[in-house]
């Protein structure tokens, strides 16, 4: 263009012959930037690539210490997508098997039945988003041998709620359980050990006050030394005639006690009247009531079987009664039976007017050598033994009481 002649006009010229100078200035400015982006971007690719490598150092590492974790603890993951379960390799490795998905009921058929409905509520929480944390028998093996597992779960639910996946592991706990049981034996024995020392030192006070009421006023009655008036001679015969009745009562109670948990007591069950059984106890109980108190026998005018050893039932209701007469100072007692259609069961129950009991006081009556009142006569076994006595018979006792107003003691059976 520089070269040509004047008077020319020159058309179409591209915009870098127009602007060389601009032009240049765009192309290195191009450059640079290219430049600029081109190590950005290796730099970016740099330090992705150390952070990756990190990443998977990281999860090598993990997957090594969970390893070097659950090596010995028979520890295996796995996971449930829909209706499969997928364990890890190594689980079925461990149980000499090619890996394989199972499905809900095949894994359901390795548990032990008492299992199924913890296994049932685990997948009914996991379906919900649940973590959870179980112990169950199973047999994977295939042998017929179910070992303890704990199972540990957790879940993947979508935006709706529903379950995408869970996951978990499963361990095998059999060395933790008989460790646990071992625990328990030697706790119960520990308790055990407890309630005899503690049963022994009570029947030994218990034993030694009337064995020492007869060897004091014995000791009075054969002394040379000493003269008594006939009363004074009556009054300590009486008082050990008590005391003898006392000391046997509560040597009867403890071998009672003794035989009932030994299992060596015989129970004859066998069909009974209810009427029948409650007038027995109403005429052998009728003349040992105090003559204070009014002794009432109340019946349905119907009657009702029911299977029962009959001395066994008699001696819970005489033990009710005596009770009864020892803490009622004025009133009456009542024998008496109804039958509960809700329930269809036979209540036998004994009421009085008498002192009452709180709470507390119900809650302790049936420990060993509870004493509600220490200075009245008696040795603290026999609600304690009739307790004993109506679990072997397969019913129950309970007890209404209000302070100043009475107790009612019942007994329940039921009806054939």
């Amino acid at each position: 263009i520089d070269h040509l002649p004047e008077g020319f006009n020159v058309v179409n010229l591209t915009w870098s012959e127009k602007h060389p100078t601009l032009y240049i200035t765009v192309i290195v400015a191009s450059i640079v930037i290219f430049t600029g982006i081109f190590f950005t971007l290796i730099i970016i690719i740099f330090h992705e690539r150390r952070k990756k490598k990190a990443a998977m150092r990281a999860h090598e590492r993990s997957i090594q210490l969970y390893q070097m974790a659950t090596s010995d603890s028979l520890a295996f993951a796995w996971e449930r997508q829909g209706r499969e379960f997928r364990f890890s390799d190594q689980f079925w490795q461990h149980y000499k098997q090619a890996p394989h998905p199972i499905t809900i009921n095949e894994m359901k058929s390795m548990l032990h039945p008492d299992s199924h409905k913890v296994f049932e509520n685990g997948l009914s929480m996991s379906s919900n988003g649940i973590s959870f944390t179980e112990e169950l028998q199973a047999d994977f093996y295939g042998q017929n041998e179910y070992h303890w597992y704990q199972i540990r779960s957790k879940a993947i639910l979508d935006e709706d709620g529903e379950l995408i996946q869970s996951y978990g592991i499963i361990i095998k706990i059999d060395e933790f359980k008989a460790r646990e049981q071992e625990l328990i034996e030697a706790r119960k024995m520990a308790e055990d050990a407890n309630m005899k020392e503690a049963f022994i030192a009570n029947m030994t006070h218990e034993i030694r006050t009337p064995l020492n009421a007869i060897v004091g006023f014995a000791s009075l009655l054969t002394s040379p030394d000493m003269e008594f008036s006939p009363e004074e001679k009556a009054e300590f015969m009486d008082a050990i005639s008590t005391n003898n009745d006392l000391l046997l009562t509560l040597v009867n109670n403890i071998l009672d006690l003794t035989s009932i948990e030994s299992g060596q007591m015989e129970f004859h069950i066998e069909q009974h009247s209810v009427s029948d059984i409650l007038e027995k106890v109403y005429k052998e109980k009728a003349q040992l009531i105090p003559k204070h108190l009014e002794f009432i026998y109340e019946k349905p005018k119907y009657d009702i079987t029911i299977n029962v050893d009959l001395n066994r039932i008699v001696q819970i209701l005489s033990n009710f009664i005596s009770n009864a007469g020892k803490f009622t100072k004025e009133g009456k007692v009542t024998l008496g039976w109804q039958y509960l259609q809700s329930s269809n069961k036979v209540e036998m129950y004994v009421e009085d007017t008498g002192i009452g009991l709180t709470d507390e006081d119900i809650d302790k009556i049936f420990t060993r050598f509870y004493k509600k009142d220490e200075f009245i006569q008696g040795t603290g076994l026999g609600l304690p033994i009739c307790q004993v006595i109506a679990n072997r018979l397969g019913c129950t006792i309970k007890v209404k009481s209000e302070i100043g107003k009475g107790s009612r003691f019942s007994v329940f059976f039921q009806t054939v």
